[in-house]
Formats: structure tokens, C-alpha cells, sequence
């Protein structure tokens, strides 16, 4: 049991010591999306704490796809609005 223990430990200091990017956050200019994410775990783009595009590997062309007004993007933004209005109602 006890060495069982020393292990789980063992393995808990080795993910602890691996290095760590944060995350950072870009404002789309002239919108209300933001590109977030980091080089090491990708970029998704978002509009308040929801996510709209798939994740990229780079912010350049997350932001590209993000910038992109296509119908698809427009009735994103209608759902997210509705979604958003039904919650305040709810409170």
C-alpha cells in the first residue's frame, strides 16, 4: 500500500514539474469575438465564455477564421444572443 502511495506521489511531482504556457487572450478588432489559447495546446475563438471555432494551431489563422462574417458566423451569434437573453431571464 504504501509503495503504491510513493508512486502516486512520484507521478504527482513529475506532471507538476513539466512547464506550463498560460494562455493568452486577443481581441478581434471591430468585434465582439476574442482568440484564446497558447502555441503548445492551440487557439479556439470565443465570444464571452463561448467557444465558436474550432480549435487552430496557430492565433493568426484562428483570427483570420474568427474575423471571417459568413452566415454561419451570423447565426452563431443570434443563438449565443438568445441563449445569453435566457439565462438574465431565468436569474
Amino acid at each position: 500500500m504504501n509503495e503504491n502511495k510513493e508512486y502516486i506521489d512520484s507521478q504527482i511531482d513529475l506532471e507538476m514539474e513539466k512547464e506550463v504556457t498560460p494562455i493568452s487572450r486577443h481581441e478581434v478588432e471591430e468585434s465582439p469575438f476574442t482568440v484564446v489559447g497558447n502555441d503548445e495546446g492551440g487557439w479556439v475563438g470565443t465570444m464571452g465564455k463561448y467557444r465558436i471555432t474550432e480549435q487552430y494551431d496557430s492565433k493568426e489563422d484562428c483570427m483570420i477564421e474568427v474575423g471571417k462574417i459568413t452566415w454561419n458566423r451570423i447565426v452563431q451569434v443570434l443563438i449565443l444572443i438568445n441563449q445569453i437573453k435566457e439565462v438574465e431571464d431565468e436569474q
